[in-house]
C-alpha cells in the first residue's frame, strides 16, 4: 500500500451479509440491502465514483468483509485501481483522459479484489442504479458520459452546489422472501413446536439456500446435459432425478429429453402419459407445433407428464433402430425451437454415441454438464476422457468441460474407500467439483419417483441440482 493512502480523504463500507453500510466522505452514512441478483460491488464502486466528482479529487474506497479488507483507488474520472498499484493516484490532464481500459480494474479483477462471497449471490447480475440502465451494466462499455473511460459506468457528473442525493429508496414494504428460521426436522423442530425458539442447524441453512437456487426462474431457457459416454452408470437415473427437483421446487417447466437414439430407456422408467408419442412425433409436427395460434396446451400430446415430480419426458423410441432415429443438425435445431416454447428447463439423457449429430448439437446448445459416474476406475476414466475431448473441441465445449458437475452416484456392494477417494481427488485435481449421492434401493431399477427416496438422497440430489445453476 502506498504510505500516503492512509491520509486520503475516504469511503468506508462494511459488508455483512446482505446489508453494507457505507460512509460516505461528507459524514453521511447509508446502510444499503441488497436483494437476490445484485452485485455489492458495483453498487459500493457506483457510489464511490459520484463522491469522488462532488470532491474533484481521488478517494479511497475501504471494503471490510468477511475474508478481510479491500482498497480501491477511485477517481473523479471514472477511473478505479487498487490502491496500493503503482502511479494509483496519479492524476490525470485533459489530454490524457482518454484512459486505457487496460488501466482500469476489470470484472474479473473485482473478483479478486472483493470475493464472490461478498455477493448477495453468486449471481452475475449487474446492481440497478437510478443513474445507469440494465443495458449499460451488461455493457460495460456504453457509459453515462461520453468522457468517462471503458470498464466502469459512471454516473453523471453532478453540480458543486448540488447535494448528492441518496442512491437508495427506503420503503415500507418488503416483497422478499427471508430464508426460513423454523427448523424443519428432528429435535430442533420438536423444540420449536413446543415454543423454543431456536434456529436451523447449517444443514438446514445450506437445504433452504439450494432450494432457493433450483426454484430461479430464469430470462431464457436453460438446458443441461447429462453425459458420459460409457453405459450403465445412471445417466437416465440423474436426468429423471435433476428433472423432478428443479419441477417440484421450481412449479415446473421442465422437459427430460432422451436424446439416445440406441434404446433409449428413460421413457421405460418414467410414466406413460397414455399415448406412445416420441421425439419423431414432435418433429413430424413442429410446424404445427411452432404456430403462434396453437395453444401450448397442444404439447401434452407429445411428452408425458409425470404426475408426482411435475416435470414432462419426451421419449425416444426404444423399439427403433437407430439408423431410423438419425436427426441431423437442422432437426435438432427445430427441436430445440418447439421445446423453447414450452419449457423453461431441458435436461438431455445423452445416450452413449459422442460421435452421432444429434449428441454434438445437444452440445453446442447446452449450458451445464453433468456427468455421471460410479465409484469404479472404468467409470471414471471414461468421464474424464469425454471431458478432455470436449476440451479440445472448441471454445463453448472447453468452456462447458471445465466447469461440469461430477455425481458420483453409490452403487449397493459397499465401494472401496481407496477407490472412492482417489476418483474423488482425481476429478477435483482437475479444477471439477464432485457430489455424491448414496445408494438408494428405489434408485436402482424400476420407476423412478423422487417422492420414494430416503430423506438423505433426497438432499443429495438438491444439493446436485444446485450446483448445476451455478452459471445460469
Amino acid at each position: 500500500m502506498n504510505e500516503n493512502t492512509t491520509t486520503r480523504v475516504q469511503a468506508r463500507a462494511k459488508i455483512r451479509g446482505n446489508v453494507a453500510k457505507l460512509l460516505l466522505p461528507d459524514g453521511r452514512e447509508e446502510e444499503i440491502s441488497f436483494s437476490f441478483g445484485e452485485d455489492v460491488r458495483a453498487q459500493l464502486v457506483m457510489r464511490a465514483i459520484a463522491a469522488a466528482r462532488l470532491l474533484e479529487e481521488p478517494i479511497e474506497l475501504v471494503t471490510e468483509g468477511e475474508l478481510g479488507e479491500v482498497r480501491l483507488a477511485i477517481h473523479p474520472d471514472g477511473r478505479v485501481l487498487p490502491a496500493a498499484a503503482p502511479n494509483a493516484w496519479e492524476l490525470l490532464s485533459e489530454d490524457e483522459m482518454d484512459v486505457d481500459e487496460d488501466d482500469l480494474v476489470t470484472e474479473e479483477m473485482l473478483d479478486e479484489l472483493l470475493p464472490a462471497s461478498e455477493l448477495v449471490t453468486e449471481s452475475r447480475v449487474r446492481a440497478r442504479t437510478t443513474s445507469v440502465t440494465s443495458d449499460e451494466i451488461d455493457e460495460p462499455q456504453q457509459l453515462v458520459e461520453e468522457d468517462a473511460p471503458a470498464g466502469i459506468p459512471a454516473p453523471p457528473a453532478a453540480e458543486d452546489d448540488v447535494p448528492m442525493l441518496r442512491r437508495t429508496r427506503r420503503t415500507f414494504i418488503d416483497t422478499r422472501e427471508p430464508m426460513s428460521t423454523v427448523p424443519q426436522s428432528g429435535w430442533r423442530k420438536a423444540l420449536h413446536s413446543m415454543g423454543i425458539k431456536i434456529s436451523p442447524s447449517a444443514e438446514e441453512k445450506d437445504r433452504e439456500q439450494a432450494r432457493r437456487a433450483v426454484s430461479a426462474q430464469w430470462g431464457a431457457p436453460r438446458r443441461i446435459a447429462v453425459v458420459n459416454g460409457k453405459g450403465g452408470i445412471g445417466k437416465t437415473m440423474t436426468t429423471a432425478m435433476l428433472s423432478a427437483v428443479f419441477a417440484r421446487e421450481g412449479g415446473g417447466g421442465v422437459l427430460a429429453w432422451d436424446n439416445n437414439p440406441t434404446r433409449g430407456s428413460l421413457g421405460w422408467r418414467t410414466e406413460s402419459a397414455g399415448h406412445e408419442a416420441t421425439v419423431q412425433d414432435v418433429l413430424e409436427h413442429a410446424d404445427r407445433l411452432l404456430d403462434p395460434s396453437a395453444p401450448r396446451a397442444l404439447m401434452a400430446d407429445f411428452v408425458h407428464h409425470q404426475t408426482d415430480d411435475r416435470f414432462d419426458v419426451l421419449r425416444s423410441n426404444p423399439e427403433m433402430l437407430a439408423i431410423r432415429q438419425q436427426i441431423e443438425n437442422d432437426e435438432f435445431d427445430l427441436l430445440r425451437q418447439v421445446v423453447d416454447r414450452h419449457y423453461r428447463l431441458v435436461l438431455f439423457d445423452s445416450g452413449n454415441d459422442e460421435s452421432a449429430a444429434r449428441w454434438l448439437r445437444m452440445v453446442d446448445w447446452t449450458d451445464q454438464l453433468v456427468v455421471p459416474t460410479t465409484p469404479s476406475p472404468e467409470a471414471a476414466e471414461s468421464a474424464m476422457l469425454l471431458l478432455d475431448e470436449l476440451s479440445d473441441r472448441d471454445e463453448h465445449s472447453k468452456k462447458l468441460a471445465s466447469r461440469a458437475v461430477i455425481v458420483l452416484t453409490m452403487n449397493e456392494r459397499s465401494p472401496d474407500p481407496t477407490d472412492i477417494k482417489a476418483i474423488t481427488s482425481g476429478f477435483e485435481e482437475a479444477g471439477l467439483t464432485v457430489r455424491t449421492v448414496p445408494f438408494d434401493k428405489e434408485l436402482k431399477s424400476g420407476p423412478l419417483r423422487f417422492g420414494k427416496l430416503a430423506a438423505a438422497t433426497r438432499d443429495a440430489w438438491l444439493q446436485v441440482a444446485a450446483k448445476a445453476t451455478e452459471h445460469f
